[in-house]
């Protein structure tokens, strides 16, 4: 069986509210990410504090035009090989600061990229935002990756540096493997679209 090669996943939290939970679920997905030989970069909305869109970068007459926060924050983007997001949910929804992001963006950024999924929430609610986050990602051209991951009542599972409550526990044997799934799938569906955009050219418009 080849080696598959180390690819960048660009990762991207949800939440700006005050003791976040986002810091301990990037944290256990970090380390999957290491642990499978990938390397990260992680897109944090409180640490780029995107203002409130008002025109994407796509809609400038040319990029060049655009702020300079703005192409270099592409330019992460486009650098991806596939994506993780770590998402809370809001009202049953994407949270604000995460659509935020990702509406400032065309599709050239998501086209035929896997993205995984690993939701959380403070109570037994988290998996729903996976509803409006997957078709959001599908219109962009994006694949999301069929593995699923939701950590519910997730400051009872984990601490503040992101260690589990009770590392000895079945329910955290259990997470964790659905957080390696995750990152397994993704890479999986990732490394296939780059061979195949390596052997076939871009997707076609």
């Amino acid at each position: 069986m080849a080696t598959q090669k180390a690819l960048n996943f660009v990762t991207i939290t949800s939440s700006m509210r005050p003791g976040r939970m986002s810091d301990r679920v990037l944290a256990v997905a970090l380390k999957a990410i290491k642990e499978q030989g990938h390397d990260y970069t992680v897109m944090d909305p409180k640490e780029l504090n995107f203002p409130m869109l008002e025109r994407p970068i796509h809609w400038y007459p040319s990029k060049t035009q655009a702020p300079q926060w703005l192409q270099d924050a592409e330019a992460t983007m486009l650098s991806a090989d596939a994506f993780l997001f770590i998402s809370g949910e809001y009202n049953r929804c994407v949270p604000p600061a995460l659509a935020n992001i990702i509406n400032h963006f065309g599709p050239n950024v998501f086209s035929a990229k896997a993205a995984g999924i690993i939701s959380y929430s403070l109570g037994n609610g988290g998996a729903n935002v996976r509803f409006s986050l997957a078709p959001m990602i599908q219109e962009l051209g994006g694949m999301p990756t069929p593995a699923q991951c939701c950590i519910n009542f997730v400051s009872k599972k984990l601490n503040e540096e992101g260690e589990f409550q009770e590392p000895d526990s079945t329910d955290a044997a259990a997470i964790a493997s659905k957080v390696q799934r995750v990152v397994k799938q993704t890479a999986w569906y990732a490394s296939a679209f780059i061979n195949h955009r390596r052997d076939f050219g871009d997707l076609p418009n």
